[in-house]
C-alpha cells in the first residue's frame, strides 16, 4: 500500500468515525428535546458539532481528488477528470446539502424573531438537511471493498456491515418515529391496542424509556409485525 493509499484509508476511516457519531447522536438530538437541550447547554458538544460540520465540508474538497475502484472492471481510477465526474454524479449533492446547516442555522437565528413559527419552520428544514450527513456512513462499504485482505475476510466484514446498517436503520427510524408522533400524540403502538392508550409520550417516563420503546417498535417493522 502506497503512502497516498494509506493517507486515503486513514482519512476515510476518520470521516466514517465522524459519520457514525452523527448517525447515532443526530437523530436523537432531532427527536428528543432532552438530548437537544443537553447538546445546546454543553459548549464542548456545540464546538464538536461545528468541528464535525467543518470536516465534512472539507471532505467535499478532498473527494474531488480521491481515487475510486471501477465496479465494472475492478480497476483503480486515479485520473482527476474521471474522479470529479464520478463524484459529481454520485455523492456530491447530498454531501453539499448536508453541510448547508453550518451556514443556514446562524442565518436563520440572526434574521428571524426568536420562538416564532417562521423560525421554528426554518430550523425544521435545517434539521432535515442535517440528516443527509448520515449518508456518509455508506463510505464504510467502499472502505471494506478497498481493503487489501483476503476475500473471506472482506466477506465477513461485509456481513458485519449489513448487521450494523440494520441496527442503525432501526435506531434512526425509531428516533424519527418519535419525532413525527410526539407532536400530536395520537399514535398508539400495536402492543397498546388493547387499552387504546399508550405511555409512549409521558414526560415523566424519561428519555431512555421513550427511546427504547421506539427502537423496539422500529425493529418490529423488519419482522413484519408492525407496518
Amino acid at each position: 500500500m502506497s503512502n497516498q493509499d494509506r493517507l486515503k484509508f486513514a482519512w476515510d476511516l476518520y470521516i466514517i468515525i465522524l459519520a457514525i457519531y452523527n448517525a447515532v447522536f443526530l437523530p436523537m438530538q432531532i427527536a428528543f428535546a432532552e438530548v437537544e437541550q443537553f447538546v445546546t447547554q454543553s459548549e464542548s458538544l456545540t464546538l464538536l458539532e461545528t468541528f464535525v460540520d467543518i470536516f465534512f465540508a472539507f471532505d467535499i474538497f478532498i473527494a474531488f481528488f480521491t481515487s475510486y475502484i471501477d465496479t465494472v472492471n475492478g480497476e483503480m481510477i486515479r485520473q482527476p477528470k474521471l474522479i470529479a465526474k464520478h463524484y459529481m454524479t454520485s455523492g456530491f449533492m447530498p454531501d453539499l446539502i448536508s453541510t448547508t446547516p453550518l451556514f443556514l442555522k446562524p442565518l436563520v437565528l440572526a434574521n428571524t424573531e426568536p420562538d416564532t413559527d417562521i423560525q421554528k419552520t426554518l430550523l425544521s428544514f435545517v434539521k432535515v438537511f442535517r440528516l443527509l450527513k448520515l449518508l456518509r456512513v455508506r463510505r464504510l462499504s467502499r472502505l471494506i471493498t478497498n481493503l487489501q485482505q483476503s476475500v473471506d475476510f472482506k466477506s465477513q466484514m461485509s456481513r458485519i456491515y449489513v448487521v450494523f446498517l440494520l441496527v442503525l436503520i432501526c435506531h434512526i427510524q425509531g428516533c424519527l418515529l418519535f419525532w413525527v408522533t410526539a407532536e400530536e400524540q395520537t399514535w398508539v403502538p400495536p402492543t397498546d391496542f388493547g387499552s387504546l392508550a399508550t405511555d409512549a409520550f409521558q414526560k415523566d417516563r424519561g428519555f431512555w424509556f421513550h427511546y427504547f420503546k421506539m427502537f423496539y417498535h422500529s425493529t418490529l417493522v423488519y419482522s413484519m409485525v408492525d407496518i
